[in-house]
């Protein structure tokens, strides 16, 4: 279950269609953003999704994602070749990648 702010938040997000998560640490942007992938993708058809992160934290959000979600998750590693590779041969709805 979502707090109520978090799903304000995820609402928000979501009918923007895009915008910035700016809460403290610790208060759930994560789970808001995967709410807003969520409803994005049920209201309005959004087949995928791209996540662009710090790397410390590409496999955090694999995790996040993978509790709150039924969702496939790419996660993309390596040198350019590998991650070119990778985006061409990746159709699921999440794709998580470095910044």
């Amino acid at each position: 279950q979502l707090y109520e702010y978090q799903r304000e938040g995820a609402l928000f997000a979501a009918r923007a269609g895009r915008s910035l998560i700016g809460d403290e640490m610790g208060l759930g942007k994560t789970v808001q953003a995967i709410a807003a992938a969520e409803i994005m993708a049920r209201e309005f058809g959004v087949e995928r999704v791209l996540v662009v992160c710090p790397t410390s934290l590409k496999h955090q959000w694999e995790q996040e994602i993978s509790r709150f979600t039924d969702r496939e998750t790419t996660v993309i590693n390596g040198l350019r070749t590998r991650r070119e590779q990778a985006y061409a041969g990746t159709s699921t709805f999440f794709t998580i990648t470095a910044q």
